[in-house]
């Protein structure tokens, strides 16, 4: 997405948030489309402008590369009950840190990590309950499990799995 210029908000809002607006997910399902129209072969993604920073050694990865860009554009048009099941899992690990003190991002302050340690816990609990690292209230999201890098959906022999990364 950088090679085609999107903002770095569009870029923060897909890659962090799990709840994303309808513009975030069009902008990441466009991006999709474009990243299967050049993935057709090795070739061919070799001779891309993608091809040029993120090299592929087998046909097989950017197969596999590709099969998970097409799961990202057509989730959004999977069955409302496969929404729902999707819906439900997000909630349950929502849930399930409801009321965890975590604070493990306070680290990252360095040597004031004590003084970012209430704003690192109530930004963990922020991001569970809403889907987005953003503390605005008002900020409109939609619900679109598919299009963040935050749920992995993977297609297997048994079906629809899900995966959620923290």
């Amino acid at each position: 997405m950088i090679l085609d210029n999107q903002d770095a908000t569009t870029l923060w809002n897909i890659f962090f948030h799990i709840h994303i607006d309808q513009r975030c997910l069009s902008v990441l399902t466009e991006q999709c489309r474009t990243l299967i129209a050049v993935s057709g072969s090795l070739q061919n993604w070799s001779a891309s402008p993608y091809g040029k920073i993120m090299k592929m050694s087998t046909e097989y990865t950017l197969t596999e590369l590709r099969r998970h860009w097409a799961l990202y554009t057509e989730m959004h048009s999977l069955p409302s009950e496969r929404l729902k099941k999707l819906e439900s899992a997000f909630t349950s690990v929502s849930n399930s840190v409801h009321n965890v003190f975590v604070a493990a991002a306070s680290r990252s302050a360095g040597p004031l990590f004590q003084s970012a340690i209430e704003v690192s816990a109530l930004q963990f609990t922020n991001y569970w309950e809403q889907g987005t690292t953003s503390m605005d209230a008002n900020v409109e999201t939609t619900f679109s499990p598919p299009a963040q890098s935050h749920l992995l959906l993977l297609t297997s022999r048994r079906g629809l799995q899900r995966s959620l990364r923290y």
